[in-house]
């Protein structure tokens, strides 16, 4: 019910408020392959690849997302990756179960193995060759990613993400693995005045000594 009503609702919105026709592909040419990513766009300037995009935000007919994307310049034959950010409006087709990305507008770029001037000319070349491209995306995808951003139900699986403990010496030392809790055992001939053990479970056989008065 919470799709059906979702559907309806883009729809309308795509009429009301943007008033123009949706340009749609009929679902008979709507096989998975023409819906998957990555997507190879072959520009004037520059080949692009763009790998599905993950959804920010959405508010009535627009959305924003950042997507993956790997450019290779004219000229040139190993790819360089980065990632944009852009908005666009919908247009549904409620019978292919697709979405139409429209007026798509590239707001920012961000290659962080590129140099200076490098970096505006790939910038320069999304904003570009991405508003040309017709995006149909699968109307099921982004209504699962709207329910994820809208309800917060990602699932990290439990991983913990506290920061290590950090612990600094200014004399030499040593990293020692231990196989478990940390076993020690009474050194046979110690100093009198100190009491020393050993730890068997570690590979380098580590020895601890507490000085005793």
């Amino acid at each position: 019910m919470k799709s059906n009503a979702r559907i309806r609702c883009l729809s309308t919105v795509v009429v009301l408020a943007i008033g123009l026709v949706a340009i749609t592909v009929p679902a008979a040419s709507q096989d998975e392959g023409e819906l998957s990513w990555p997507r190879q766009l072959d520009g004037d300037r520059a080949q692009i690849v763009v790998y599905q995009p993950q959804l920010e935000s959405y508010s009535g007919s627009t959305l924003t997302a950042r997507a993956a994307v790997s450019v290779t310049p004219g000229g040139q034959t190993e790819p360089i990756f980065g990632a944009m950010w852009f908005e666009a409006r919908l247009a549904t087709d409620t019978d292919s179960r697709t979405v139409s990305l429209e007026s798509i507008e590239v707001t920012a770029s961000k290659f962080p193995s590129a140099a200076g001037d490098e970096t505006a000319m790939l910038a320069d070349v999304l904003e570009e060759e991405i508003p040309k491209w017709e995006m149909v995306m699968s109307m099921d995808r982004l209504l699962t990613a709207m329910d994820a951003l809208e309800g917060g139900t990602f699932d990290d699986g439990g991983i913990r993400n506290d920061p290590p403990e950090l612990i600094f010496v200014t004399s030499p030392a040593a990293l020692v693995t231990i196989d478990g809790d940390p076993i020690l055992a009474d050194l046979e001939r110690a100093p009198t005045s100190s009491t020393w053990s050993t730890a068997p479970s570690t590979s380098s056989r580590s020895r601890k000594r507490t000085t005793t008065t």
